[in-house]
Protein backbone atom coordinates (compact mmCIF):
# COMPACT_ATOMS: atom_id res chain seq x y z
CA UNK A 1 0.00 0.00 0.00
CA UNK A 2 1.50 3.34 -1.01
CA UNK A 3 2.32 5.91 1.70
CA UNK A 4 -0.18 8.44 0.33
CA UNK A 5 -3.05 5.94 0.48
CA UNK A 6 -2.07 5.00 4.05
CA UNK A 7 -2.15 8.67 5.11
CA UNK A 8 -5.66 9.10 3.59
CA UNK A 9 -6.98 5.99 5.43
CA UNK A 10 -5.55 7.11 8.77
CA UNK A 11 -7.04 10.58 8.39
CA UNK A 12 -10.48 9.17 7.57
CA UNK A 13 -10.34 6.87 10.61
CA UNK A 14 -9.44 9.78 12.90
CA UNK A 15 -12.23 11.90 11.44
CA UNK A 16 -14.86 9.20 11.97
CA UNK A 17 -13.59 8.47 15.50
CA UNK A 18 -13.86 12.11 16.53
CA UNK A 19 -17.22 12.56 14.83
CA UNK A 20 -18.85 9.56 16.52
CA UNK A 21 -18.09 10.88 20.03
CA UNK A 22 -18.87 14.59 19.59
CA UNK A 23 -22.26 16.29 20.32
CA UNK A 24 -22.85 19.53 18.46
CA UNK A 25 -25.56 22.14 18.65
CA UNK A 26 -26.63 23.44 15.29
CA UNK A 27 -28.39 26.83 15.33
CA UNK A 28 -30.04 28.17 12.22
CA UNK A 29 -31.52 31.66 12.21
CA UNK A 30 -35.29 31.72 12.68
CA UNK A 31 -35.65 28.01 13.63
CA UNK A 32 -35.56 25.94 16.81
CA UNK A 33 -32.24 24.60 18.22
CA UNK A 34 -31.68 20.93 17.42
CA UNK A 35 -29.14 18.39 18.70
CA UNK A 36 -27.32 16.13 16.26
CA UNK A 37 -24.35 13.76 16.57
CA UNK A 38 -20.94 14.56 15.17
CA UNK A 39 -21.25 11.76 12.66
CA UNK A 40 -24.43 13.30 11.25
CA UNK A 41 -22.75 16.68 11.13
CA UNK A 42 -19.70 15.27 9.46
CA UNK A 43 -21.76 13.53 6.82
CA UNK A 44 -23.74 16.69 6.17
CA UNK A 45 -20.53 18.64 5.95
CA UNK A 46 -19.21 16.27 3.38
CA UNK A 47 -22.38 16.54 1.35
CA UNK A 48 -22.49 20.33 1.38
CA UNK A 49 -18.73 20.79 1.07
CA UNK A 50 -18.12 21.49 4.78
CA UNK A 51 -14.87 21.80 6.73
CA UNK A 52 -12.08 19.29 7.18
CA UNK A 53 -12.04 16.78 10.11
CA UNK A 54 -10.67 19.53 12.38
CA UNK A 55 -13.74 21.85 11.85
CA UNK A 56 -15.48 23.79 14.63
CA UNK A 57 -19.26 23.14 14.32
CA UNK A 58 -20.31 26.20 16.35
CA UNK A 59 -18.81 28.46 13.68
CA UNK A 60 -20.38 26.60 10.75
CA UNK A 61 -24.23 26.53 11.16
CA UNK A 62 -26.15 24.27 8.82
CA UNK A 63 -28.95 26.27 7.18
CA UNK A 64 -32.38 24.77 6.50
CA UNK A 65 -31.86 21.82 8.80
CA UNK A 66 -35.34 22.41 10.33
CA UNK A 67 -37.98 24.10 8.19
CA UNK A 68 -41.17 24.01 10.36
CA UNK A 69 -42.02 27.60 11.53
CA UNK A 70 -42.88 28.39 15.14
CA UNK A 71 -46.64 28.85 15.83
CA UNK A 72 -47.87 32.43 15.24
CA UNK A 73 -50.48 34.41 17.26
CA UNK A 74 -54.09 33.18 17.19
CA UNK A 75 -56.13 35.44 14.85
CA UNK A 76 -58.87 37.52 16.57
CA UNK A 77 -62.35 36.41 15.40
CA UNK A 78 -64.54 38.98 13.68
CA UNK A 79 -67.24 40.47 15.99
CA UNK A 80 -70.62 38.77 15.77
CA UNK A 81 -73.26 40.92 14.10
CA UNK A 82 -76.31 42.08 16.04
CA UNK A 83 -79.65 40.49 15.32
CA UNK A 84 -80.91 41.15 11.83
CA UNK A 85 -84.28 42.53 12.98
CA UNK A 86 -84.43 46.26 13.62
CA UNK A 87 -86.65 47.89 16.29
CA UNK A 88 -89.07 48.71 13.47
CA UNK A 89 -89.83 45.03 12.66
CA UNK A 90 -87.74 45.24 9.51
CA UNK A 91 -84.28 43.94 8.66
CA UNK A 92 -81.25 46.13 9.20
CA UNK A 93 -79.32 47.06 6.04
CA UNK A 94 -76.48 44.68 5.17
CA UNK A 95 -73.93 47.30 6.30
CA UNK A 96 -75.21 47.20 9.89
CA UNK A 97 -73.30 44.78 12.10
CA UNK A 98 -72.28 46.43 15.37
CA UNK A 99 -74.45 48.15 17.97
CA UNK A 100 -72.95 51.54 17.08
CA UNK A 101 -73.81 51.03 13.41
CA UNK A 102 -77.36 50.06 14.34
CA UNK A 103 -77.74 53.12 16.56
CA UNK A 104 -76.49 55.36 13.76
CA UNK A 105 -79.06 53.80 11.42
CA UNK A 106 -81.86 54.43 13.97
CA UNK A 107 -80.78 58.08 14.20
CA UNK A 108 -81.14 58.41 10.43
CA UNK A 109 -84.59 56.80 10.51
CA UNK A 110 -85.84 59.34 13.06
CA UNK A 111 -84.43 62.26 11.12
CA UNK A 112 -85.76 61.09 7.73
CA UNK A 113 -89.25 60.61 9.21
CA UNK A 114 -89.28 64.11 10.64
CA UNK A 115 -89.36 62.83 14.24
CA UNK A 116 -86.43 65.00 15.32
CA UNK A 117 -82.78 64.46 16.17
CA UNK A 118 -81.87 61.89 18.85
CA UNK A 119 -78.60 61.05 20.59
CA UNK A 120 -76.67 57.85 20.04
CA UNK A 121 -77.52 56.86 23.65
CA UNK A 122 -81.25 57.29 23.00
CA UNK A 123 -80.94 55.26 19.78
CA UNK A 124 -79.33 52.40 21.74
CA UNK A 125 -82.21 52.53 24.24
CA UNK A 126 -84.61 52.10 21.31
CA UNK A 127 -82.66 49.05 20.14
CA UNK A 128 -82.71 47.63 23.69
CA UNK A 129 -86.48 48.12 23.82
CA UNK A 130 -86.33 50.57 26.73
CA UNK A 131 -88.13 53.33 24.84
CA UNK A 132 -90.59 53.40 21.97
CA UNK A 133 -89.19 52.89 18.48
CA UNK A 134 -91.13 55.90 17.24
CA UNK A 135 -92.59 58.93 19.00
CA UNK A 136 -96.19 58.69 20.16
CA UNK A 137 -98.18 61.20 18.12
CA UNK A 138 -100.14 63.70 20.14
CA UNK A 139 -103.82 62.90 19.71
CA UNK A 140 -105.83 65.51 17.89
CA UNK A 141 -109.27 65.64 19.47
CA UNK A 142 -111.98 65.10 16.93
CA UNK A 143 -114.85 67.54 17.39
CA UNK A 144 -118.07 65.82 18.31
CA UNK A 145 -120.01 68.61 16.73
CA UNK A 146 -119.25 72.03 15.33
CA UNK A 147 -121.69 74.89 14.94
CA UNK A 148 -122.71 76.45 11.66
CA UNK A 149 -121.54 80.03 11.00
CA UNK A 150 -122.55 82.15 13.96
CA UNK A 151 -125.70 84.20 13.76
CA UNK A 152 -127.38 86.23 16.44
CA UNK A 153 -129.40 83.84 18.61
CA UNK A 154 -131.79 85.13 21.21
CA UNK A 155 -131.63 83.84 24.76
CA UNK A 156 -135.23 84.84 25.42
CA UNK A 157 -137.64 82.04 26.25
CA UNK A 158 -141.14 81.57 24.90
CA UNK A 159 -143.89 83.13 26.94
CA UNK A 160 -145.99 80.81 29.03
CA UNK A 161 -143.50 77.97 29.62
CA UNK A 162 -143.79 76.18 32.92
CA UNK A 163 -141.52 77.00 35.87
CA UNK A 164 -140.06 73.48 35.72
CA UNK A 165 -138.99 73.85 32.09
CA UNK A 166 -137.72 77.39 32.75
CA UNK A 167 -135.59 76.24 35.70
CA UNK A 168 -133.85 73.49 33.68
CA UNK A 169 -133.22 75.79 30.72
CA UNK A 170 -131.96 78.60 32.95
CA UNK A 171 -129.52 76.24 34.69
CA UNK A 172 -127.96 75.59 31.29
CA UNK A 173 -128.08 79.26 30.19
CA UNK A 174 -126.17 80.24 33.32
CA UNK A 175 -123.13 78.46 31.85
CA UNK A 176 -123.08 79.90 28.32
CA UNK A 177 -119.48 79.95 27.10
CA UNK A 178 -118.24 77.35 29.61
CA UNK A 179 -115.41 75.23 28.11
CA UNK A 180 -115.98 71.79 26.64
CA UNK A 181 -114.13 68.96 28.44
CA UNK A 182 -114.84 65.36 27.58
CA UNK A 183 -116.48 63.56 30.52
CA UNK A 184 -117.11 66.76 32.52
CA UNK A 185 -120.48 67.29 34.23
CA UNK A 186 -119.98 70.81 35.62
CA UNK A 187 -120.11 73.14 37.27
CA UNK A 188 -117.37 74.92 35.27
CA UNK A 189 -116.75 72.56 32.33
CA UNK A 190 -119.05 70.20 30.44
CA UNK A 191 -119.40 67.70 27.66
CA UNK A 192 -122.75 67.45 25.85
CA UNK A 193 -124.47 64.87 28.06
CA UNK A 194 -122.73 66.38 31.10
CA UNK A 195 -124.56 69.69 30.53
CA UNK A 196 -127.91 67.82 30.34
CA UNK A 197 -127.07 65.94 33.52
CA UNK A 198 -126.12 69.13 35.34
CA UNK A 199 -129.25 71.08 34.30
CA UNK A 200 -131.65 68.31 35.35
CA UNK A 201 -129.83 67.26 38.52
CA UNK A 202 -129.24 70.79 39.88
CA UNK A 203 -132.93 71.66 39.56
CA UNK A 204 -134.33 68.53 41.15
CA UNK A 205 -135.43 66.80 37.94
CA UNK A 206 -132.77 64.08 37.77
CA UNK A 207 -135.33 61.27 37.93
CA UNK A 208 -136.68 62.29 34.52
CA UNK A 209 -133.43 61.19 32.84
CA UNK A 210 -133.00 58.03 34.97
CA UNK A 211 -131.29 59.36 38.11
CA UNK A 212 -127.84 59.04 36.56
CA UNK A 213 -128.22 55.46 35.32
CA UNK A 214 -127.75 56.63 31.74
CA UNK A 215 -124.62 58.73 31.24
CA UNK A 216 -123.99 59.04 27.51
CA UNK A 217 -126.20 60.59 24.86
CA UNK A 218 -126.96 57.24 23.23
CA UNK A 219 -127.92 55.70 26.59
CA UNK A 220 -130.28 58.59 27.37
CA UNK A 221 -131.81 58.31 23.89
CA UNK A 222 -132.41 54.56 24.25
CA UNK A 223 -133.94 55.07 27.70
CA UNK A 224 -136.56 57.50 26.34
CA UNK A 225 -137.04 55.48 23.14
CA UNK A 226 -137.83 52.32 25.14
CA UNK A 227 -140.55 54.24 27.00
CA UNK A 228 -142.10 55.64 23.81
CA UNK A 229 -140.99 59.20 24.60
CA UNK A 230 -138.99 59.98 21.45
CA UNK A 231 -140.25 61.57 18.24
CA UNK A 232 -139.13 63.96 15.52
CA UNK A 233 -141.99 66.39 16.11
CA UNK A 234 -143.73 68.35 18.85
CA UNK A 235 -140.59 69.53 20.62
CA UNK A 236 -141.34 71.47 23.81
CA UNK A 237 -139.06 73.73 25.93
CA UNK A 238 -137.09 71.54 28.32
CA UNK A 239 -137.10 68.51 26.00
CA UNK A 240 -133.76 66.86 25.14
CA UNK A 241 -132.57 67.09 21.53
CA UNK A 242 -130.70 64.09 20.09
CA UNK A 243 -128.34 64.16 17.09
CA UNK A 244 -127.00 61.22 15.13
CA UNK A 245 -128.49 58.53 17.39
CA UNK A 246 -127.04 60.03 20.56
CA UNK A 247 -123.62 61.19 19.37
CA UNK A 248 -124.65 64.65 20.59
CA UNK A 249 -127.42 65.93 22.86
CA UNK A 250 -128.71 69.30 24.01
CA UNK A 251 -131.74 70.99 25.62
CA UNK A 252 -134.51 72.47 23.52
CA UNK A 253 -135.32 76.15 24.21
CA UNK A 254 -138.28 76.39 21.86
CA UNK A 255 -138.68 78.30 18.60
CA UNK A 256 -136.09 76.12 16.84
CA UNK A 257 -133.24 76.86 19.27
CA UNK A 258 -131.02 74.51 21.30
CA UNK A 259 -128.42 74.97 24.00
CA UNK A 260 -125.64 72.37 24.08
CA UNK A 261 -121.97 71.89 24.90
CA UNK A 262 -120.14 72.05 21.60
CA UNK A 263 -116.40 71.56 21.34
CA UNK A 264 -116.17 75.36 21.20
CA UNK A 265 -118.04 75.63 24.52
CA UNK A 266 -121.63 75.87 25.75
CA UNK A 267 -123.60 77.64 23.01
CA UNK A 268 -127.06 78.40 21.69
CA UNK A 269 -127.62 77.32 18.09
CA UNK A 270 -130.37 76.46 15.66
CA UNK A 271 -131.96 73.02 15.66
CA UNK A 272 -130.33 72.16 12.33
CA UNK A 273 -127.24 74.37 12.67
CA UNK A 274 -124.72 71.67 13.62
CA UNK A 275 -122.87 69.19 11.44
CA UNK A 276 -124.71 66.12 12.76
CA UNK A 277 -128.16 65.01 11.63
CA UNK A 278 -131.10 65.66 13.93
CA UNK A 279 -132.56 62.41 15.31
CA UNK A 280 -135.37 63.14 17.74
CA UNK A 281 -136.85 65.10 20.62
CA UNK A 282 -136.92 63.26 23.95
CA UNK A 283 -140.09 64.38 25.64
CA UNK A 284 -139.39 65.19 29.29
CA UNK A 285 -142.89 66.45 30.12
CA UNK A 286 -141.47 69.57 31.79
CA UNK A 287 -143.65 71.88 29.64
CA UNK A 288 -146.70 69.74 29.26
Amino acid sequence: MSSSFRRLAVGLAVFLSVGLTTQVSVQSPGVSTVETTGAETGLLSLVVGGPSPSFAPDRDPVPHLVTAPMPGPTPTPAPACIGRTSPYQTAYPASVCTLDQAASWVQRVWKSNGWGTISITFAKQIIAGKVAARPTPKPTPKPLVTPAPKTAVSTSLPAGITPAARSVIQAALNHLGAPYVFGATGPTTFDCSGLVWYAFRSTGHFAIIGNGAYRGGAAIYNYFLSRGLASRTNGRPGDIVVYNGGAHVGIYLGNGRVISALTSGVSIHGLYAVNLPFTAFLHTGLDG
